[in-house]
């Protein structure tokens, strides 16, 4: 499995003939931050740049599940515990230009 960032789609490779078996839409993905994904038997977890958690079927790539789990930041990891449980990690880094700031000019 392969995916870059601000990429489409995570792609599911077959070495023995170095073709595209499947690939996985991805959707809000406008963010330079590195995502993980991970893999649990059958099924892939990610979660995307808004917030959202999908998994999807890896024979056929169809999603059986996705859920918004924060509000805004990236779901930049995910892992699965076990079928029925997962941890993730979100988080982006803001920041915002306070215009109370005197501006220094160096000689």
């Amino acid at each position: 499995f392969t995916y870059s960032r601000k990429s489409g789609g995570i792609i599911c490779w077959d070495l023995r003939t170095m073709t595209v078996r499947l690939e996985i839409p991805r959707a809000n993905m406008n963010t330079n931050q590195r995502l993980h994904f991970d893999v649990y038997g059958k099924m892939i977890g990610f979660g995307d740049s808004v917030g959202n958690v999908y998994i999807h079927n890896i024979d056929d790539g169809c999603c059986i599940y996705s859920n918004s789990v924060s509000s805004g930041s990236s779901i930049s990891g995910l892992s699965f515990l076990d079928p029925n449980n997962l941890i993730y990690c979100n988080g982006d880094r803001h920041q915002s230009i306070d215009s109370s700031v005197t501006k220094i000019k160096f000689k």
